[in-house]
C-alpha cells in the first residue's frame, strides 16, 4: 500500500466491532511520531480518515479511530481504546492526538490519560445530556463518563474554539476547560463551528498542526487575515440576520460569495 508520493505504508486493524474500527498506518521507514485522529460526525469508516492527505505528507505514523454510524463513539470505552493502541504507543517517542468537532471531543476523552499533546478544534458531543442538542439526545444514549475536574489529565491539551458560538462556549467553558485547567486555549471569535474551516481558509491550521507535530514553535494567529475567510463573513451574516439587520447580512453574504462562490 502506498500514497501518491510513493511512500509505502503498512496497514493493521487494531480494533473492529459493529460500531468502531481503529486502523494503524505505519510507514515502512520507522517514524518517531504517532498521530492519533478521530473522525468528526459526518465522516464514516468507508471514507478517508480525518486529515489523511495532510498527515500522510508528514513523517508520522497514524492511528485512525473511525465510526461506522452516528453513535458519537459512545460504544467505545476508554479501556477498550487504550488496550487497542497501547502496543503502538510504545514504539513512538512522541504522540499527538488531533480532531475537529466530535473528533476533538473524542481526542480529549480517549487520550486524557496518555502522555501526548491533543489538538482539539471546537470539541462538541451533541449527545451530551447537559451540553448537547435535543435532537441527538433523543437518538443516542450518552454512555461516556463526564469530564471530571477532580481527575488530573496526563495529556497536554490545546483547545481551539469560537467563544461567540453559544453551544461550544457552554460546553467548553462548562465542562472541558475545568477538566483541562492547564490547556492552551485559543479563542477565535466569529470562526463558527468548527473553527477548523475558518482557520484553513486563512492558511493557519495546517502550519499550526505541522508545528505541533514537529515540536517546533507554533505560529501566532493573525486575526487580520479573517478578511480572507468566507466562513467569517457567513458567521457575521447569520448574526446580523438574527438581529434583523438584513441589509448588513445581505452585504456580508455577498462578500462571502465573492471569496467562495
Amino acid at each position: 500500500m502506498s500514497d501518491t508520493k510513493g511512500t509505502a505504508w503498512r496497514h493493521v486493524v487494531l480494533h473492529d466491532d459493529e460500531q468502531i474500527r481503529i486502523d494503524h498506518f505505519a510507514q515502512t521507514k520507522r517514524s518517531r511520531v504517532l498521530v492519533i485522529t478521530f473522525d468528526p460526525l459526518l465522516y464514516l469508516s468507508g471514507k478517508p480518515h480525518f486529515g489523511q492527505d495532510f498527515l500522510r505528507r508528514l513523517a508520522v505514523d497514524i492511528v485512525a479511530a473511525r465510526k461506522k454510524g452516528e453513535d458519537f463513539y459512545q460504544s467505545l470505552s476508554r479501556e477498550t481504546f487504550l488496550a487497542a493502541v497501547q502496543p503502538v504507543l510504545r514504539r513512538h517517542s512522541r504522540v499527538i492526538a488531533y480532531g475537529s468537532s466530535l473528533g476533538a471531543y473524542a481526542a480529549l476523552y480517549f487520550c486524557r490519560d496518555i502522555d501526548c499533546e491533543v489538538v482539539a478544534s471546537s470539541p462538541r458531543v451533541s449527545a451530551h445530556p447537559h451540553y448537547g442538542a435535543k435532537v441527538w439526545q433523543r437518538k443516542v444514549e450518552f454512555r461516556h463518563q463526564p469530564f471530571d475536574a477532580r481527575v488530573r489529565p496526563r495529556c497536554r491539551a490545546i483547545v481551539i474554539f469560537d467563544p461567540k458560538e453559544p453551544l461550544d462556549r457552554r460546553y467548553i467553558e462548562g465542562e472541558v476547560l475545568p477538566q483541562f485547567p492547564h490547556a492552551t486555549v485559543m479563542r477565535v471569535p466569529y470562526s463558527g463551528h468548527p473553527s477548523n474551516h475558518f482557520l484553513a481558509e486563512i492558511g493557519f491550521i495546517a502550519p499550526f498542526v505541522r508545528a505541533v507535530v514537529a515540536g517546533a514553535t507554533q505560529p501566532t494567529l493573525d486575526r487580520r487575515q479573517r478578511a480572507r475567510s468566507s466562513t467569517y463573513f457567513q458567521v457575521l451574516a447569520a448574526l446580523c440576520a438574527q438581529r434583523r439587520k438584513l441589509r448588513w447580512a445581505d452585504a456580508l453574504i455577498e462578500r462571502s460569495l465573492a471569496l467562495n462562490p
